[in-house]
This record gives C-alpha cells, sequence and structure tokens, in this order.
C-alpha cells in the first residue's frame, strides 16, 4: 500500500491497489452512467431547491478541485471508466445534509465493477471498544468532524480517468440532444460526425437499443454509414419540422388566406 502513496507538499495521492496488476482492466461504463444519469435528473427536477443543490455540490467540488472537467476527445494513458453517482440525504446531520456519492459497483452483465478490480486489503481501523475505553480514560473529552474527509484524500493521475463521472452543463435542462426518442447531434467536420456515429451507436447497442434511421446533411457522411443504419427518405422530421437534406433547410407547409377581389 505504501508503494502507492505519494507525497505532495501538503497533500497525498494514492494509486488504487488492483490485485497486483498495474493497471484496471475496466470497460467505459459509459452506457450505465448516462442511463443513470437521466433518471437522477428526472428525480432531481421534481424539487428544484434540491437540484440546485446538487449542481451547487458539483460546483463547489470543482471550485475546490475536488472534481476536474475532462475533454472527452483527448487521448489518455489509462483506464477510462465511468461511475454513476447519486444523492444521499443526512438531514439529522449539522454538517453535510446533501452528499454525491459515486457507485462503484455499477457494471454492465458480466464485465466487473470498479470495486470488484480494486483490492480491498486489510481492515487498518482500531477495534471500536477499544477506541471507547481510552476515550474515557481522561477527565476532558474532545470531540471533533473533518470536513469533508474522503474529498481531502487526492486520487493519483493515473487512476483518475477511471472514476469519471457525467453531469450537465446546464442542469435545469435535461441532458442533451435526445428528445424523448430522438437524438439530434450536431459537429462542425464530417470526421466528427462519423466518430458521434459510431459512439452513440456503440453507447446505445450497451442499453440494447438500436439507433436507426440516420440521416445526415453531409454526403460523405450519409455515404459512410453502413445502408442498415442510413435513412432512405430525402426529407426527415426534426422535432416534427421538415428538414430537406439536399437542401440543408427547414421546410414548412402552410397556405395562405385567399384574398377576395
Amino acid at each position: 500500500m505504501s508503494s502507492g502513496v505519494e507525497s505532495r507538499g501538503k497533500t497525498m495521492d494514492i494509486m488504487y491497489s488492483c490485485h497486483g496488476k498495474k493497471s484496471l482492466a475496466l470497460p467505459d461504463n459509459r452506457a450505465i452512467t448516462l442511463r443513470r444519469l437521466y433518471s437522477v435528473w428526472n428525480s432531481l427536477r421534481k424539487d428544484t431547491a434540491l437540484l440546485e443543490k446538487y449542481n451547487e455540490t458539483f460546483e463547489e467540488q470543482k471550485r475546490l478541485n475536488v472534481i476536474e472537467p475532462v475533454d472527452e476527445r483527448d487521448m489518455v494513458e489509462g483506464t477510462i471508466h465511468y461511475l454513476p453517482h447519486q444523492a444521499v440525504f443526512t438531514p439529522h446531520k449539522n454538517t453535510t445534509k446533501l452528499r454525491i456519492v459515486s457507485d462503484a459497483s455499477a457494471h454492465y452483465k458480466d464485465c466487473p465493477s470498479l470495486n470488484d478490480a480494486l483490492h480491498r486489503g486489510p481492515v487498518l481501523l482500531p477495534k471500536m471498544y477499544g477506541l471507547l475505553l481510552r476515550f474515557r480514560i481522561g477527565r476532558v473529552a474532545l470531540i471533533s468532524d473533518v470536513e469533508k474527509a474522503f474529498l481531502q484524500v487526492r486520487l493519483h493521475e493515473v487512476d483518475r480517468d477511471a472514476t469519471r463521472c457525467l453531469w450537465l452543463g446546464d442542469h435545469k435542462k435535461p441532458p442533451r440532444q435526445l428528445y424523448v426518442d430522438n437524438l439530434l447531434v450536431t459537429m462542425d467536420t464530417p470526421e466528427d460526425g462519423l466518430r458521434v456515429y459510431s459512439r452513440t451507436k456503440e453507447i446505445f447497442n450497451e442499453l440494447k437499443m438500436n439507433l436507426r434511421e440516420f440521416a445526415s446533411n453531409d454526403r460523405a457522411v450519409m455515404e459512410t454509414i453502413p445502408a442498415a443504419d442510413r435513412s432512405t427518405e430525402e426529407d426527415s422530421k426534426v422535432l416534427g419540422i421538415r428538414f430537406n437534406r439536399s437542401e440543408d433547410q427547414f421546410q414548412i407547409a402552410g397556405t395562405m388566406p385567399r384574398q377576395e377581389g
């Protein structure tokens, strides 16, 4: 364990211990995490104050460098693994009444979770009864609490991408780009379009959901997408509005009132 601890000034950075292996062998878990994000947001949006508090907790953790934003397009050397999160309430406490807790036991079928991949190690906590007895030896008792204790332990850079999570840029709106059963995405280049096509297919396949009828205003993208996934219609509907792909235009049909005389 001591070989995975690195002192950096006033902080200690800890590496994961993974059953003697050099790195964590885990799937990315993104599909599960995205599905759980929808569930958490749908639950929180019923209570505006609670949703605001949840978002404030994320913002506070960013300010304190407990978490950091990442660009999913960046290449990383370590394992990329996403963890779902949820709210845990302790209203009886005077300190932290709401905590955001990551679910390290979440996993795909027949795949390990982060908890499964980590070496548990021996229990190093002292015996409870011994603590209580020693606490009563002296005449003066003093009790305190370490503020956000677990958040003060920093995870080493090599393992940080194994604890990614998803949250919203605008917490008042649902996760972007999916409207009930329609996926709407925009990119700047055909290469990005094909990358997003491949990635979204992968994510939804992991959820046992098939994305189909892909349509794009870019000919190169359409020609590269397999025929089984392509829409054969020249015009598509975007939230009920006709979209002419070849003309790259929205088209709205209407009737003009007939003028008398």
